[in-house]
């Protein structure tokens, strides 16, 4: 069962050693449904999100709360990312 969908556009936000907070509504979105999220494009090439980089990757923590659905973005290292542009597509499964 699918409750909502939608997307996050151009998560592009500095990040150094902390977490943004971002989210969309979803009418009817219970704390226990589950959130499935992706990528509308490889991230291999784009600033930030690629996981074999070097300079460090962002981490993206996705969850549930009464009528939204939230994103922490997580930079674990210790230097400033500046990630590049992707959109962000999600759909809640209950």
């Amino acid at each position: 069962y699918r409750a909502r969908h939608g997307g996050a556009r151009d998560l592009v936000n500095q990040l150094g050693g902390f977490g943004y907070r971002g989210h969309g509504c979803g009418n009817g979105v219970a704390a226990t449904d589950v959130v499935d999220w992706g990528f509308n494009q490889s991230p291999l090439g784009v600033t930030g999100y690629n996981a074999a980089s070097t300079s460090g990757c962002l981490v993206i923590t996705a969850y549930p709360t009464a009528n939204n659905v939230n994103f922490l973005v997580s930079n674990p290292t210790a230097s400033s990312i500046t990630p590049g542009a992707l959109t962000l597509n999600w759909k809640v499964v209950r």
